[in-house]
């Protein structure tokens, strides 16, 4: 049986552990660029993952959905040139993978 895909708030907490970030960070109104930056990976795994459409991820921050597929879209493209984000990104994708695998 396939593992189901992590849950938002799942994939919201890896995000935020790894970027020694609080989740109640992410809700508030500001533009501080990690903040940004948490909640752009946070959409692009949850997308990825199958866990959420970005509409719901945008949704959930309190964010408009167009500048979040902007900003997913500014984070796939430095991925791209960037390897330490990309083994981040991958990391995460495991890390978060292989916990709902142990749970199914």
């Amino acid at each position: 049986m396939a593992a189901r895909p992590p849950a938002l708030p799942t994939i919201t907490a890896a995000v935020c552990w790894a970027l020694k970030i609080a989740p109640s960070r992410l809700q508030a109104p500001g533009r501080q660029p990690e903040h940004t930056r948490a909640r752009w990976l946070i959409a692009l795994l949850a997308t990825k993952l199958n866990s959420a459409s970005l509409t719901a991820v945008a949704r959930g921050f309190g964010r408009d959905v167009a500048t979040m597929s902007n900003g997913v879209r500014a984070l796939r493209a430095r991925a791209e040139e960037d390897q330490h984000l990309r083994r981040r990104i991958a990391g995460l994708s495991r890390q978060l993978r292989a916990n709902e695998t142990s749970k199914a």
